[in-house]
């Protein structure tokens, strides 16, 4: 009996001791996998916020509840696929501590939300209709067909190359170029809002990206590339504002083009007679503007652009590019084109340095520079009849006529002689619609004298 009393015991001790072993056992494997693998989580109704630390990593994640259990299923995807990346990183290379960061925006239109993803300066956009709960694709909000792709990315690249310029993030051109060409549809990051389309490109596109850059495009500009029914009726630009971004014109076949340009304005007085005679004669032309005077006039840059006209760079107050420092040079064309889009809600697509100098810093801000091959020297004779008689003898299809919209014989000449040269079969358009009439694509820092037929 003792015997039996005493194997009972044993095994109850045991027993009793495996569990205290077991639990203190299952308490250090805790202890040792909070401090390994230390993990906090934040969940609210809306809002998944992550805290992970350990001596080889750190992620501090954020993402969105939906409350649609399919967006839901996607957004965690999302967000696993980008851990598991990040992790097969960390595990080639253990010498210094790697860090995950990811952060979003949420942007809603209509019905539509779109959530912007930011991890290690990627981007990626999610589309939902938040009445529904269906996932949305690019093809919900984009034209498919090549045409309509290829023209975006024409678009895209010079404002892209603008911004890269302004951001002082030095990369070749032709990579830039590549890049788009390698583009696919699939790949585009944007978002619907009310004042147009903003399309996002980060790390995945340029490794040289830090923060990711914006680029937006008015609806009027996007209107013939885009599924229309996503804007709302008040956002929809008017009829007369699609007039001037229409591929083509009317009633050119046969006749001579060419590009009548105004440097140095806007010039009060005088670019107000210059558009009231143009308007009435239903001429379109292009301004190279100063930045000091279209600071000064915003009324006139905002009424040209309103009119059809093309707005370009002159540089902020005509310094000679060539001569100035770098920092110089980005100034003299960043600010000028910030001042130019603020007055007319759009980008700046030209340049034309003063005197026509220009560098490889001047070429590398992603601009085509557009110089001249007919100069009236209106700025030299400032007599209407001379400058007058000048034009006539030398202008010819394909040209680029430079003129000053600062002086009134200049104005008066230029508008009598567009009378004279309808009846020689002239018609004149803008730089870049003579380069697309024309088939000539306008490349980021390629410059350009004439545009003539081939």
């Amino acid at each position: 009996m003792r015997l039996d009393k005493r194997l009972v015991f044993r095994k109850s001790f045991v027993r009793k001791f495996g569990k205290v072993l077991l639990v203190l056992f299952l308490g250090m494997l805790l202890l040792f996998c909070y401090r390994m693998f230390p993990k906090t989580e934040y969940r609210t109704d809306d809002v998944v916020t992550v805290l992970k630390d350990n001596k080889h990593y750190s992620m501090h994640l954020s993402y969105p509840i939906s409350h649609h259990r399919k967006v839901d299923s996607e957004i965690k995807k999302y967000i696993k696929d980008e851990m598991d990346q990040f992790l097969d990183t960390v595990d080639k290379d253990q010498k210094q501590k790697q860090r995950l960061e990811i952060t979003y925006r949420m942007y809603t239109y209509q019905s539509v939300k779109t959530i912007l993803f930011t991890s290690q300066a990627k981007v990626t956009s999610l589309h939902y209709d938040d009445k529904n709960g269906t996932l949305l694709s690019y093809s919900d909000f984009l034209n498919t067909d090549q045409k309509s792709f290829g023209k975006i990315k024409q678009t895209i690249k010079s404002m892209l190359l603008q911004e890269l310029f302004r951001q002082q993030i030095l990369v070749d051109q032709e990579k830039v170029n590549q890049k788009l060409e390698k583009l696919e549809l699939s790949e585009l990051q944007f978002v619907f809002h009310e004042n147009g389309v903003t399309f996002f490109f980060g790390k995945e596109f340029l490794k040289e990206i830090n923060e990711p850059i914006q680029i937006t495009l008015s609806y009027a500009k996007m209107w013939f590339y885009i599924q229309t029914k996503q804007v709302r009726k008040e956002d929809r630009p008017t009829e007369e504002e699609l007039e001037y971004v229409k591929i083509g014109l009317p009633d050119v076949e046969g006749k001579k083009l060419v590009a009548l340009t105004f440097d140095d304005g806007p010039g009060g007085k005088t670019t107000t007679a210059l558009l009231d005679g143009l308007k009435v004669r239903n001429a379109r032309v292009t301004f190279f503007q100063l930045g000091t005077r279209a600071e000064r006039f915003p009324e006139l840059v905002a009424r040209a652009s309103r009119e059809g006209h093309e707005i370009g760079s002159h540089t902020y107050d005509h310094q000679n590019l060539k001569k100035l420092s770098s920092e110089g040079v980005q100034f003299e064309i960043v600010t000028t084109n910030q001042i130019i889009s603020s007055a007319t809600g759009g980008s700046v697509g030209l340049l034309r340095p003063p005197y026509g100098s220009y560098d490889a810093r001047v070429k590398s801000a992603g601009m085509p520079i557009v110089l001249w091959n007919v100069d009236t020297l209106d700025w030299k004779l400032k007599n209407k009849d001379a400058i007058l008689t000048r034009m006539k003898e030398t202008v010819k299809d394909g040209d680029i006529i430079l003129m000053h919209d600062i002086y009134q014989t200049s104005v008066d000449a230029a508008l009598e002689f567009i009378d004279y040269a309808w009846g020689q079969g002239f018609e004149f358009v803008t730089v870049s619609e003579l380069a697309m009439l024309r088939e000539i694509e306008l490349n980021p820092g390629e410059v350009y004298y004439s545009l003539k037929a081939n």
